[in-house]
């Protein structure tokens, strides 16, 4: 499957290159997807983080790339177990906000640059994602782009990382 239409094999690579290692084959579009939530919406915007939550970043990428109707979406959200679905004409209006900032050559972009940099990418699977970013629910980072050492992350308390994440979506 290509997502977005973007050739599988530079997908790998470059998610590979901001991953710190070589990803998995069937890990590949999802990291991507989450990556390309972290372009698409605002920090804690509650409708992203929400969708992502219940459906994972590719299908929510999917879903809200095609312009999904609102009424669809309220139904997927359903379907996968999601009790608090906020109403469709609320869903629309956040899929109507969020589709247009899909762009296949701006997410390859931001990967490139992020190789490029040595940035890396870090999702809630990842073993150095912050655990109290948690808290947040629906209002945390879909993921995080860091620099530096395992090490020095690894070190971080959780009080700098809330600052870290709060200070970005201000």
């Amino acid at each position: 499957m290509t997502v977005l239409g973007i050739d599988p094999a530079l997908l790998q690579e470059l998610v590979s290159a901001v991953s710190g290692r070589q990803v998995r084959p069937d890990e590949v579009e999802e990291r991507f997807a989450s990556s390309a939530w972290t372009t698409i919406a605002e920090p804690g915007d509650r409708h992203a983080g929400g969708i992502v939550a219940v459906l994972g970043a590719l299908e929510a990428l999917s879903l809200v790339s095609t312009g999904v109707s609102g009424d669809v979406l309220s139904r997927r959200l359903r379907e996968a177990g999601a009790t608090d679905v906020p109403p469709p004409a609320e869903l629309q209006d956040a899929v109507d906000r969020l589709a247009p900032r899909v762009s296949a050559r701006a997410l390859l972009l931001a990967l490139k640059q992020a190789a490029r940099f040595h940035v890396r990418l870090l999702v809630p699977t990842d073993s150095l994602w912050p655990a109290g970013l948690g808290d947040l629910g629906p209002f945390g980072p879909l993921a995080l782009w860091t620099r530096g050492t395992d090490a020095a992350l690894a070190s971080m308390s959780k009080g700098y990382w809330y600052m870290a994440v709060y200070k970005y979506a201000e």
